[in-house]
């Protein structure tokens, strides 16, 4: 799960490593959670990739998620984006899923995601 998707570091490599997903006989689908999939999903769609996107509004993105869960039924949900992780994981691994986050970025979070981001930096 990505925001928009664009030539940058997450979506590069999985670019890169579709040809080793494809050897192992695995499918992956990606999230664009965004207004729109971006840039970088064609690259994406010709590497073998299905692209989905989730608008980034809270009540949609939570509601929507999980229907594609359902649909997709996923072994693996792979976050890389903060908007609503805790959430989204919570309905990943209630999906049956097991759940991977990897850090976007390190940034002074504050209030509710603050809560959320144990990884944040304190300046």
């Amino acid at each position: 799960m990505f925001y928009e998707l664009r030539h940058s570091g997450g979506e590069v490599m999985m670019r890169v490593a579709s040809d080793l997903w494809a050897e192992h006989g695995i499918e992956c689908e990606i999230v664009a959670v965004a207004d729109v999939v971006g840039p970088y999903a064609r690259t994406l769609e010709d590497a073998g990739y299905r692209i989905h996107r989730l608008s980034p509004s809270a009540p949609r993105l939570l509601t929507s998620f999980p229907r594609l869960l359902r649909a997709v039924k996923p072994d693996v949900v792979h976050l890389h984006v903060e908007r609503a992780n805790f959430w989204l994981a919570l309905e990943g691994l209630g999906s049956g899923a097991r759940v991977v986050q990897t850090v976007h970025g390190c940034f002074p979070f504050s209030g509710a995601l603050r809560w959320s981001a144990p990884f944040s930096v304190e300046y």
